[in-house]
C-alpha cells in the first residue's frame, strides 16, 4: 500500500499505474480533500483504504468516512480496505460504512481486518451481510472478526447466505478467533454454503479458540460433509488451534474432507493442542497420501502429547510420498513422547523431498531427542540441492548441544553453494 502522494499525482496523472493508496495521517486527509479522494488509472481502477494509526484520530476517522461518501467516484470503487483501529465503531460510523459499500456496486475486493480492538455490533454485521449479497462482483473477501461477542449463529448463517450470492469469488479469508457466541450450527451452515462458491480457489479459515467447538454441550462439526464438497480448491489453510475436544474423531472428519480435495496445490493445517494422539495422527497420514499435486505444506501438530514415534512415522510416510513438495513445514514442538525413532522418520521424509526449496522444522522442548537424530538430519540435508531456505528450531532440547547445529550450518553453506549465512535460521 502506498500514501497518496497529490504534487507526483497532479504531474503524471495521465501515466501513473499506482491504483491503491491508504489514508493514515490528518496531514494526507488535507491533501486529499484538496486534489480529490480517489485517483486511478487509465482503466478506472480505483481503490482506497482506511486505517486509522491510533486511538487519537477519531475525527480523522469520521472525516474520512464522510469524504469517501459524498465522492462521486464510489460507484467506480473496485477495492475497499476498512481497517478501524479503534475500540469501537459509533453507530454512526457503521451507517456510513454500510452505505459506502452499498454504493460501492462494482466492488471486487473487500478487506475488513485487523478487529481485535473493535466491538463490532450484530446491527453492522447483519447489514453488511445484506450489502454483501448485492455485490455481485465480488472476487476477492477478507473478514477478520477477532473475538467479536456479537457474532451469534444467526449472523453467521446470514454471512454464509450473502458471500453465497456472489458466485465470482474465488478468494475468502474467515477468521473468527475466539469468537464464542458462535454454535457449531452456525459454521457448520457458513461452510455448507460454500459449495455454491465453484470459482473458489483460496480458502482460509481460522476457527481457533472458539468455545463451540471446545464445549461439551456443543455438537461436533462434520467437516467431511462441508468441506469434501469443496473439489476446485487449489489453497486450503485451516486453523484450529487450542481445541482440546476436537481430538482423534475430529481429526478422522477433517482428514476425510481434505483426502477428498484431491486438486490442492498449497495446505496449510494447524491442530496445535486439539488432543490428537497417534490415531488422528494415521487418519490424517492416509488423507495425505492423496493429495500427490502439493507444492506446499506446512503442518503444526505441536502441543499434542498423546502424539508418540509411531503417530510421526505413520505422518511422515505419507508425507515423503508428495514428491512436488516445493515448501514444507513441520512444527511438533512440545509433543514430548517423541523421541529419536520418530525424528528418524522426519529425517527420512525429508530425504525423499528432492525438490524442495524451502524446509521449515520445528520441534521445541522434545526432551527425548538426542544428538543421533541431529547427525542424521544433517547428511539428509546434504542430499537436498535444491533447497534455498532452512528454519530449524531444537532449542529446550537438553540433549542437543548448539555446536552440532553450527555443523549442520556450516556443511550446507559448503556443499550448497546457493545458500547464504542469511537462508539458515536456527
Amino acid at each position: 500500500m502506498m500514501s497518496f502522494d497529490p504534487e507526483h499525482h497532479q504531474q503524471s496523472s495521465q501515466t501513473t499505474t499506482k491504483n491503491f493508496f491508504r489514508i493514515d495521517k490528518p496531514e494526507t486527509f488535507n491533501k486529499l480533500r484538496k486534489y480529490g479522494y480517489f485517483y486511478g488509472n487509465s482503466s478506472r481502477k480505483f481503490s482506497m483504504s482506511l486505517s486509522l494509526p491510533n486511538k487519537s484520530a477519531r475525527t480523522f476517522f469520521k472525516n474520512s468516512l464522510k469524504s469517501a461518501t459524498q465522492s462521486k467516484k464510489v460507484p467506480f470503487l473496485k477495492q475497499l480496505m476498512i481497517q478501524p483501529l479503534v475500540e469501537n465503531l459509533t453507530a454512526r460510523d457503521e451507517v456510513k460504512l454500510s452505505h459506502l459499500i452499498r454504493k460501492s456496486r462494482n466492488l471486487q475486493h473487500f478487506w475488513l481486518e485487523k478487529m481485535w480492538n473493535v466491538q463490532i455490533t450484530q446491527r453492522f454485521l447483519h447489514t453488511l451481510s445484506k450489502r454483501f449479497s448485492k455485490l455481485y462482483h465480488l472476487q476477492k473477501v477478507k473478514l477478520d472478526l477477532y473475538a467479536s461477542p456479537e457474532i451469534a449463529t444467526k449472523t453467521c448463517k446470514n454471512m454464509g447466505k450473502a458471500l453465497s450470492r456472489s458466485p465470482n469469488i474465488n478468494f475468502l479469508e474467515l477468521k473468527m478467533v475466539g469468537c464464542n457466541s458462535i454454535g457449531t450450527e452456525g459454521v457448520s451452515y457458513f461452510l455448507g454454503r460454500l459449495s455454491r462458491l465453484t470459482n473458489l480457489t483460496y480458502l482460509h479459515l481460522d476457527f481457533s479458540n472458539m468455545a463451540c467447538f471446545s464445549r461439551e454441550d456443543s455438537p461436533k462439526m462434520n467437516f467431511e460433509n462441508v468441506l469434501s464438497q469443496l473439489t476446485w480448491l487449489k489453497t486450503l489453510k485451516f486453523l484450529m488451534t487450542y481445541d482440546g475436544r476436537l481430538g482423534d474423531e475430529g481429526a478422522s472428519s477433517i482428514s476425510k474432507a481434505i483426502g477428498s480435495l484431491k486438486g490442492l496445490e498449497s495446505l496449510e493445517l494447524a491442530l496445535g493442542c486439539c488432543n490428537i494422539t497417534n490415531e488422528g495422527a494415521m487418519s490424517l497420514a492416509n488423507a495425505f497420501f492423496e493429495l500427490h499435486k502439493l507444492e506446499e505444506f506446512t503442518i503444526e501438530l505441536w502441543g499434542n502429547q498423546g502424539l508418540t514415534d509411531e503417530g510421526v512415522k505413520s505422518v511422515c510416510k505419507s508425507i515423503g510420498g508428495l514428491v512436488n513438495l516445493k515448501k514444507f513445514d513441520l512444527n511438533l514442538s512440545n509433543c514430548q513422547e517423541i523421541g529419536d525413532e520418530g525424528f528418524s522418520a522426519i529425517v527420512k521424509c525429508v530425504e525423499g523431498l528432492m525438490e524442495i526449496r524451502e524446509l521449515g522444522l520445528a520441534l521445541f522442548r522434545c526432551e527425548k531427542l538426542t544428538e543421533l537424530g541431529v547427525f542424521e538430519l544433517g547428511r539428509a540435508l546434504m542430499k537436498l540441492h535444491t533447497l534455498r531456505k532452512l528454519t530449524l528450531n531444537l532449542s529446550g532440547c537438553p540433549e542437543i548441544c548448539s555446536e552440532s547445529l553450527s555443523r549442520i550450518r556450516d556443511s550446507l553453506l559448503l556443499t550448497n553453494t546457493c545458500m547464504k549465512k542469511d537462508d539458515i535460521i536456527m
